[in-house]
């Protein structure tokens, strides 16, 4: 038997593009990275969870629209 409501969270999920999904982990990359600040988590925990949101959040700003022009614009003049 299929739950209607599980359906049609799977029609919602099949729905979402790649952003909503970024939007998402960057929310959660956010938790982790205030909830190891607040020692909420173990220190195993907090620290990968605290390693995995610089990460994260690094490759996030990397590809921001600002970031690339300015490497491209370094990149040209050397």
């Amino acid at each position: 038997m299929v739950l209607p409501n599980a359906v049609k969270l799977v029609e919602r999920c099949a729905d979402m593009d790649n952003h909503d999904i970024k939007v998402m982990t960057d929310g959660a990359a956010v938790v982790v990275g205030i909830g190891g600040f607040m020692s909420w988590f173990p220190p195993l925990v907090a620290l990968v969870g605290g390693l995995l949101t610089i990460i994260w959040l690094s490759l996030r700003i990397w590809e921001t629209g600002t970031v690339q022009k300015l490497v491209r614009r370094n990149g040209e003049g050397g």
